[in-house]
């Protein structure tokens, strides 16, 4: 947990500081800059205290696609929940270790690789890439571990469980309702908008910028996609396709971003060009940090779930699946979306503070 913690205070302090001083370029995402395997410290409980001296040992690995504002409020939740099982009575003391892959395919397959000849009990999976990751995490599965699916692969033959935490049609959906209200409201006379995908290989994500171009399908007149481009999650590369597309595309009235970074990456660049008034940005997962832009005026919405509500439940999940006590479906999938805007911010934070 305090591992957690300092990564996110960090991460926090890069974003917040590059937006405050800087407004010419914003820092690499933190995958950037820990490429090694991140461990966390001793389980909150010991098998002394949990469940007695005979308490055997469960070992949880989590192969991270990359190490995102996001993924680190997911390892807060991950550490409550192994916490809380090692209060418990299982006969079991849990502990994790996280390896990132930093967006590397070839990495996450060795880190699966040692992750399996070092004797882990559950691995938890988060895919670089959608079909390149899949060979790694079936091999998971056939060596006899608990493998869970973080990101709805669809390969339910290579995973104990798959979990569908990001529900992104259901995202897409809410988030097309928001920026429907700006055209009822009157708020625009149509949506020039700009996409930025997340990273091109995990296509399930896709989904967060392809339901604009649907929607442009169906109503031309008022949606119009402008362009679009991969910012692969990252500040700083978002930025850049912002500064270029506000010299190309100066009809650009809102961004639609694939997370909290590179929205931020966006609205740097529109500030540095005195241009966010005039334009919205958006984003999905609702983060400390989309939470805190929110309340300042530099993002205009964010949609999703809470990724450290994500981290516990994926954990608990796992650990049910491993103990031979969970019951519900092998493909599993949240329908809890929302979003936060400067209308309901405040009401937001009062039942999900922001944690210091």
């Amino acid at each position: 947990m305090e591992k957690a913690k300092t990564l996110k205070k960090a991460l926090s302090w890069m974003i917040v500081g590059t937006m405050l001083f800087g407004l010419a370029g914003c820092g690499k995402a933190a995958s950037e800059n820990a490429n090694q395997t991140e461990k966390n410290q001793e389980p909150a409980a010991t098998a002394e205290n949990s469940a007695g001296t005979d308490a055997k040992s469960l070992r949880i690995a989590y192969s991270m696609d990359s190490l995102t504002e996001g993924m680190v409020a997911q390892m807060e939740g991950v550490d409550e929940a192994i916490a809380a099982f090692n209060n418990s009575q299982s006969g079991y003391t849990a502990s994790i270790d996280y390896f990132n892959a930093a967006s590397d395919v070839e990495k996450q397959i060795s880190d699966v690789e040692t992750i399996i000849q070092n004797g882990y009990d559950i691995l938890m999976f988060s895919s670089v890439d959608t079909s390149g990751s899949l060979p790694a995490m079936k091999a998971a599965y056939d060596a006899g571990l608990t493998v869970v699916d973080t990101r709805k692969m669809d390969q339910l033959d290579s995973c104990s469980i798959s979990l569908d935490f990001c529900n992104e049609p259901l995202q897409g959906e809410f988030m097309r309702n928001w920026m429907q209200a700006l055209l009822d409201d009157g708020k625009a006379e149509a949506l020039h908008v700009g996409i930025v995908y997340g990273a091109a290989a995990q296509t399930y994500q896709l989904e967060r910028g392809d339901f604009v171009k649907r929607w442009a399908e169906e109503d031309p007149e008022h949606i119009i996609v402008e362009a679009d481009a991969y910012g692969d999650w990252d500040a700083e590369k978002s930025q850049s396709i912002m500064e270029d597309w506000i010299q190309a595309h100066p009809e650009i009235n809102i961004v639609v971003t694939g997370n909290t970074a590179e929205a931020l990456g966006v609205a740097n660049a529109l500030i540095g060009a005195q241009k966010k008034e005039t334009t919205w940005v958006v984003s999905f997962d609702i983060t400390n940090e989309a939470l805190i832009r929110i309340q300042d005026g530099t993002l205009d919405c964010a949609v999703g779930f809470s990724p450290k509500d994500n981290g516990r439940s994926m954990t608990e999940m796992g650990l049910k699946v491993f103990m031979g006590e969970y019951e519900g479906e092998k493909e599993y999938k949240d329908d809890h979306v929302q979003y936060v805007d400067a209308t309901n911010i405040e009401a937001y934070l009062a039942e999900n503070p922001i944690e210091k």
